[in-house]
């Protein structure tokens, strides 16, 4: 295999591992198949039907245990995560959120609703559905719940305070036990 940079994977006995250019192995011979680098942060690794992301170092930045798990760029702050029918997000520190969402509608960076969106809420990464409710979800764990005005713009409903997605989970899961 050709060299990304200063890392390749390599395989023996059907199994891959991530190596330096001095042939150091930075992971075990563990997975299926390494995708490519091509130039990025970060790549995705799998483990038959499931994936995971390892860093340049080797180092696993989400464990191999989801279906899918869109590329991490530098370009976008997170990626989307799925898994049994839910999706989460996932940043290069690690689960950001994790896959229990129903939907989630993510913007074009590029896409003027995506600005939109930033100006009312800077740090917002997508919209997403919980439960039957669609929130506006940030990147410091929190869901907004918003209303489109009459032009198109988004407003936060100042009268529903952002919850903080760990208390709308333990809401849900004494629901489900009820």
């Amino acid at each position: 295999r050709m060299f990304d940079g200063s890392r390749t994977g390599v395989q023996k006995d059907n199994k891959c591992a991530l190596i330096d250019r001095e042939g150091k192995p930075l992971t075990s011979f563990k997975y299926s198949y390494i995708e490519p680098f091509r130039g990025k942060l970060f790549t995705q690794v799998y483990v038959r039907d499931k994936m995971g992301i390892v860093d340049r170092r080797g180092a696993e930045i989400l464990p191999v245990a989801y279906d899918k798990v869109e590329q991490l760029s530098e370009e976008y702050e997170v990626s989307v995560s799925s898994l049994d029918g839910k999706y989460g997000f996932v940043n290069s520190s690690g689960v950001l959120y994790p896959p229990v969402f129903d939907a989630v509608d993510c913007e074009r960076i590029d896409s003027e609703a995506y600005r939109r969106k930033k100006r009312v809420l800077p740090d917002y990464i997508a919209d997403v559905k919980l439960n039957g409710k669609t929130y506006m979800a940030d990147s410091k764990g929190f869901l907004h719940s918003t209303i489109v005005g009459l032009y198109g713009e988004f407003k936060l409903l100042e009268e529903t305070p952002a919850v903080y997605f760990e208390d709308v989970m333990k809401e849900t899961v004494s629901v489900q036990e009820s």
